[in-house]
């Protein structure tokens, strides 16, 4: 089986979220009402998410190569999506910040003020 675009996004929001050690209701709640996500999350979970997640296939790394595969515009989506979960309670915990800013480096993205902007207009 291979890791699909929506499989990956999903797993980096997800792990924004708990790399906090919580992953808080108002963040679960961003999620579902983020149109974005919950476009990929359906993708995802008609793919068989679940059993890539138990068989360790979908991890962290596996997800970062497909990120990397995707156009500039894509990954400033999918880091929008995880920075609304990161902001949704009102905290972006250090810890998120760090998670962010790693999976940013690691797929090439820098330039946070694009994911801001990305994540505003998702917002409105």
């Amino acid at each position: 089986m291979s890791i699909t675009k929506s499989e990956a996004i999903i797993w980096i929001a997800i792990s924004t979220g708990e790399a906090d050690g919580e992953f808080t209701e108002a963040e679960i709640m961003d999620a579902i009402n983020n149109t974005s996500y919950s476009k990929y999350f359906a993708d995802a979970d008609n793919s068989g998410i679940n059993e890539k997640i138990q068989s360790k296939e979908l991890n962290e790394e596996s997800a970062v190569e497909v990120l990397k595969q995707l156009s500039q515009a894509e990954k400033i989506e999918a880091l929008a999506i995880c920075f609304g979960i990161a902001v949704s309670d009102e905290v972006a915990t250090s810890e998120e910040k760090a998670y962010l800013f790693d999976i940013g480096l690691k797929i090439g993205i820098e330039d946070w003020e694009e994911v801001v902007k990305k994540y505003m207009e998702m917002s409105a």
